[in-house]
């Protein structure tokens, strides 16, 4: 039914990507505006690929239809190739940073800084365990409890920051509204299961 499946859906998210950062600093050149617009490009990227993956297995209990189904037979590839945009995303900040501290530095705060290397950490760890040899070495159930702990704590951080960022653009809602619909489509699907064990 689809064919862009697996490893390929991973290719062509690096080729999005790529395509990106070519049109933003030939457009912008090597400026504070191109990597901005970057950081918030690849932050949608992230966003959009994390969803499809936190939900995959909640529309198939919930709709059972090819396409939800084809998106739980490709969870893993959505996954890391959300992991590959939010790396590139990180890449950009630390960009933002190094050449424009005064600007990019004085608007973090302690909780953000902890949440979003912890946030990182996770990412890297649930990366590393999807191959198949990591994850027979730390076992199902470690296995089960890192992926489910580090879906909930992106989705914890990425709430937090587009939440605040509601507060000062209205753009942003759109976003939030996202994240609420996909924890709800996680819960729905929750109900669903409890209901018919009993």
């Amino acid at each position: 039914m689809f064919s862009i499946s697996q490893w390929r859906i991973t290719g062509l998210v690096l080729i999005v990507l790529g395509l990106m950062s070519a049109s933003s600093f030939v457009w912008l050149g090597f400026s504070e505006e191109a990597i901005r617009a970057m950081v918030r490009g690849t932050a949608r990227t992230s966003i959009f690929l994390f969803v499809l993956a936190f939900t995959a297995s909640s529309l198939y209990r919930l709709l059972k239809s090819g396409w939800a189904r084809y998106l739980l037979d490709n969870r893993r590839y959505i996954g890391l190739s959300f992991a590959l945009s939010h790396f590139v995303h990180l890449l950009f900040l630390i960009l933002l940073m190094t050449h424009y501290p005064q600007d990019s530095l004085a608007k973090l705060n302690q909780f953000e800084i902890v949440g979003a290397s912890l946030t990182y950490v996770f990412i890297l760890a649930m990366t590393i365990t999807s191959f198949e040899p990591p994850r027979r070495w730390i076992g199902p159930k470690n296995w089960h409890r890192l992926h489910t702990t580090g879906m909930y704590l992106v989705w914890l951080i990425f709430l937090e920051t587009y939440g605040k960022g509601t507060l000062q653009n209205g753009h942003y809602l759109p976003l939030v509204l996202l994240l609420l619909v996909a924890m709800g489509l996680r819960l729905a699907a929750s109900v669903k299961t409890a209901r018919s064990v009993h």
